[in-house]
């Protein structure tokens, strides 16, 4: 029997605290018919610092996606954020 921890990836997400869900950030832009809808592998607490320093210096908002794309806003230009947790896709009906 061997005593090395097992190196087996767990399919469950909330089985290991120390993998993260993906942070949904939603952002209303002045004058744009909708808002943007970004998906990121960056803590919530981490995401919110960008927006308050972006917003601090009138600069603008940069956020890379799950996937690797860079989404930048004007700071001036948001009307509002919203910040949620990711949520667990699930294949097949849900109730």
């Amino acid at each position: 029997m061997s005593t090395e921890p097992s190196t087996e990836l767990s399919t469950d997400p909330l089985a290991d605290p120390e993998r993260m869900l993906p942070v949904e950030i939603k952002i209303g832009v002045q004058y744009a018919a909708r808002e943007l809808t970004i998906e990121t592998n960056e803590a919530a607490d981490v995401v919110e610092k960008h927006i308050a320093d972006a917003v601090a210096s009138g600069g603008v908002l940069s956020l890379t996606d799950t996937k690797g794309k860079k989404t930048i806003v004007p700071a001036e230009k948001i009307t509002y954020i919203e910040i949620g947790g990711g949520t667990v896709t699930a294949v097949g009906f849900r109730s």
